[in-house]
């Protein structure tokens, strides 16, 4: 290394920390952002807000791309069947799934549309037919009659899935920072891969330490009992 690239390493580490811990406190706050209505009544929610809004009442549930053909034409539908399920109780909301792929990797989506039905944080695929009448139909009756979509440990909602979320958080932000400092700063390629690992071993010792605190060793369960 050069004698600025290990001068500037210290610096570079408390910044790269600070982040985290900005970070950290983010993803502690996410039940506290708000989730916008677009003019068609249809709820816009992102990874922010999902866990706050979802795991109550009952939603109908779009995963689009800005850039998928078949969500572009199902817009107008989808429009009616709000327009149609909000005045009897149920939300119907999109998710972009190319900007919270965090929360689409929870929710096991590989295309686009997804739709789900959400009914007290229970979810179900929607697999019909994508006209009105059926989305509808679904929503408010037929919903009852199928098994939800997920089991007990991979439920969107459940402590693993959000873990899983957390990690792809963690992964995307590292990415991004890593390529923030190669551009800004100019480091060479090991130092800020370097930052990187540091970075991810003070997330996994993080959340390593929350799993102990949810998931204790049965030893030490025993001890405090």
């Amino acid at each position: 290394l050069s004698s600025s690239e290990r001068a500037g390493i210290p610096s570079l580490v408390h910044m790269r920390t600070c982040l985290l811990l900005v970070l950290g406190i983010l993803l502690a706050l996410q039940g506290c952002a708000h989730a916008e209505e677009t003019g068609d009544g249809i709820i816009s929610i992102t990874s922010n807000d999902a866990d706050a809004l979802l795991t109550s009442g009952t939603w109908l549930v779009e995963f689009y791309a800005p850039w998928c053909g078949f969500c572009q034409r199902l817009e107008p539908t989808y429009a009616e069947v709000a327009a149609e399920l909000t005045p009897q109780g149920v939300k119907v909301a999109k998710i972009d799934g190319t900007k919270n792929q965090a929360l689409s990797a929870r929710f096991g989506v590989e295309g686009f549309p997804t739709i789900f039905h959400i009914h007290e944080g229970e979810v179900r695929s929607y697999d019909n037919d994508r006209t009105k009448e059926m989305m509808v139909w679904y929503a408010l009756h037929d919903w009852e009659k199928h098994k939800p979509a997920f089991g007990s440990l991979t439920a969107p909602f459940g402590i693993p899935k959000r873990g899983l979320g957390m990690l792809v958080e963690s992964a995307l932000t590292l990415q991004a920072l890593y390529d923030h400092m190669r551009q800004l700063y100019g480091l060479s390629q090991p130092v800020a891969i370097g930052i990187s690992l540091l970075a991810t071993i003070l997330i996994g010792t993080g959340l390593g330490f929350i799993l102990s605190l949810v998931f204790p060793h049965p030893a030490a369960r025993a001890k405090r009992d």
